[in-house]
């Protein structure tokens, strides 16, 4: 059975609050992710494998940028390409509005995470000392 993409819904959260705590320990509010729901700027996408969601990719169109503001996948979903997935296709969406740069963080020590970024041709431009 193969993954399909498509944006969040509301039930989403749950599911997605998991995965966020799951990947990045303690989860941001709760009340954040609804909120990137509502706001116009931003976009939340899942992957779902087996009518269950797998991963997401949190990223906000602004102007002619994409900032990524989160991907994950779920730990017992990960090295089966989701979060690739997931983040071609917010580059994908972002192309076809207008964006032509894209941006995001990233903690050096994530190395998996780095190397997907690297394949996918994101260039490290600046990095923040003391910040992770």
């Amino acid at each position: 059975m193969s993954a399909r993409t498509r944006p969040a819904h509301a039930n989403d959260l749950p599911a997605l609050t998991i995965i966020e705590a799951l990947c990045f320990g303690p989860p941001r509010n709760p009340d954040n992710l609804a909120g990137e729901l509502t706001r116009s700027w931003s976009r939340l996408v899942v992957i779902e494998h087996a009518d269950e969601v797998v991963a997401y990719v949190n990223y906000w169109c602004v102007a002619d940028e994409i900032e990524v503001i989160q991907v994950a996948t779920h730990p017992g979903h990960q090295r089966r390409g989701h979060g690739r997935r997931a983040l071609v296709h917010a580059l994908d969406e972002a192309r076809t509005t207008g964006a032509t740069r894209a941006l995001l963080e990233v903690r050096p020590s994530n190395t998996a995470a780095v190397a997907l970024y690297e394949s996918l041709g994101f260039v490290e431009v600046n990095r923040r000392e003391k910040y992770y």
